[in-house]
């Protein structure tokens, strides 16, 4: 069940005689427009009319009830105030119905040529006569608003489709979602500001689990949404998953998405007020258009996520290669994700540096395993042939255009300048070293003293902190040796929580 566009109409009567307002008032109570109720506002004056008007810019009807011969060049005329609606206010919607004996040489089809005026009636006001023009002007109100917000509807869902297509993050896009069909809900039913409850969910095995949430369900992130909904809503998702089709009801509704991998979301609304017909339509186009953008985050989901996967997999394998833990590469990105974070970059920033940091040692899969893996110190040669590694790794990764693998190509570079300059392959100093690279050398000098090694046992902690302090301005940024302290107690929690 729906709601109908308009749930309260007003109308202004403009007269100077009460008796009008008190006829006028009793024959609009008696009879009901499409079960919607209305709100008479009284106007004696012209002036007075003005002010109903600028604070009711909603209102439908103004029933101007005129008892003298209409002069057109007077004044005193009060057709004045149609003029100040049309012209100055640029209203064009509210109706306006003349009441006159038109005895003058002003009739009406002279009137209409200068006045915007939709309906006129003559002095006798038979009650029937009288609402059937009040009712039909209604009408063509609700008709008039519902083109309106139907224009801006879809310039809204032209603006945010154009917006949701350049995003690429699900979860963006989940955000990208919930507000544009806020707006859309909040424009259509006419509210100031739109109080209710909203979720996106996707699905993950055999459940759906939200994704993002609003309202009361912004706690239950990640959580399964039977878990947070009613049995009879729970019916209707049910309902709606299997008939893979949107659902409407009074107060609620629910919207289906998927793509060709049969990758599955939900959007659930729910506390809405009054949901207008033309809401409704907007919304279903809207989904429309959006079901492409939803195809293409989902694209882009399955690229980022194997990406992901082919990058981590190759750091694992530089690592086993050299008889190292896989899990150093695990504590190397959270250790990276961590100190990026507290330096002050941004959460998509960190979320790259951890991803690429895995790949800090990839060029070692072209060292000799007789170096790679000698159970001793190298000679000045084997160390000149270990340190081409960086350079090895830069050079398998720079060519990508893509952001992740162009930061794992400069960490690889750069892990192992020092922030005094003595470091390789190009000795960089301070701030010229990038700040990806000082974050992952940091993470990964602090991993690789505390485990064990071919050529070297696990040093103590106390041995490491100790190292940290001295070398903080000389093979480490100053700043990020302060970071590291100041959080080594999640710095450990991470190193515990990814033990060998």
């Amino acid at each position: 069940m729906l709601y109908l566009e308009q749930s309260v109409f007003k109308i202004i009567l403009l007269s100077k005689n009460k008796q009008i307002h008190d006829f006028l008032s009793e024959i609009i109570h008696s009879a009901k427009f499409e079960n919607a109720s209305i709100n008479i506002l009284h106007a004696y004056s012209v002036e007075e009319c003005k002010t109903i008007v600028v604070n009711n810019s909603d209102t439908a009807l103004l029933f101007i009830d005129s008892e003298n011969t209409i002069n057109l060049r007077s004044v005193n005329n009060e057709l004045f105030i149609v003029t100040y609606i049309r012209d100055v206010l640029k209203n064009k919607s509210l109706q306006v119905i003349l009441r006159n004996n038109f005895s003058g040489k002003y009739t009406p089809d002279k009137i209409i040529m200068k006045y915007e005026i939709n309906q006129f009636i003559y002095n006798n006001l038979d009650s029937s006569m009288t609402l059937s023009s009040i009712f039909a002007s209604l009408k063509a109100f609700e008709n008039i608003e519902a083109s309106e917000k139907g224009k801006k509807g879809l310039e809204q869902v032209i603006k945010s489709s154009s917006n949701i297509f350049e995003i690429h993050s699900l979860h963006k896009f989940a955000v990208g979602m919930l507000n544009q069909l806020s707006l859309i809900i909040k424009s259509g039913s006419n509210l100031p500001f739109l109080s209710t409850s909203c979720f996106v969910a996707s699905k993950k095995g055999n459940h759906f689990y939200i994704l993002l949430g609003r309202g009361r369900f912004s706690s239950h992130i990640n959580e399964n949404v039977f878990d947070v909904i009613s049995t009879k809503t729970m019916k209707e998702f049910k309902t709606v998953v299997s008939a893979k089709k949107n659902k409407y009801s009074r107060d609620h509704f629910i919207l289906y998405f998927n793509n060709n991998s049969d990758y599955q979301m939900l959007i659930y609304f729910e506390k809405l007020k009054k949901l207008p017909k033309s809401s409704v339509t907007i919304i279903d186009l809207f989904c429309k258009n959006m079901n492409i953008a939803f195809d293409n985050v989902c694209l882009n989901h399955e690229l980022e996520s194997t990406q992901k996967e082919i990058i981590f997999t190759l750091g694992e394998i530089s690592e086993v290669r050299s008889h190292e833990t896989g899990h150093h590469v695990k504590r190397v990105a959270e250790y990276s994700n961590l100190l990026a974070l507290r330096y002050g970059l941004t959460q998509r920033e960190a979320e790259i540096i951890k991803l690429a940091s895995p790949m800090h040692d990839v060029g070692k899969l072209a060292i000799p395993d007789s170096i790679l893996n000698k159970p001793a110190s190298l000679t000045n040669e084997e160390f000149e042939v270990m340190k081409t590694h960086s350079k090895i790794g830069y050079d398998m990764l720079k060519s990508s255009n893509r952001k992740l693998m162009k930061s794992a190509a400069i960490i690889a570079l750069e892990h192992h300048e020092r922030f005094d300059g003595t470091g390789y392959p190009y000795g960089l100093s301070g701030n010229d070293i990038h700040i990806y690279g000082r974050i992952t050398s940091i993470a990964d000098v602090f991993d690789a003293l505390g485990t064990k090694r071919v050529y070297k046992d696990a040093w103590s902690l106390n041995k490491i902190l100790l190292h940290f302090r001295r070398e903080k301005g000389r093979q480490f940024d100053p700043k990020l040796i302060e970071i590291f302290f100041e959080n080594l107690d999640k710095i450990l929690t991470i190193r515990r929580t990814f033990s060998d």
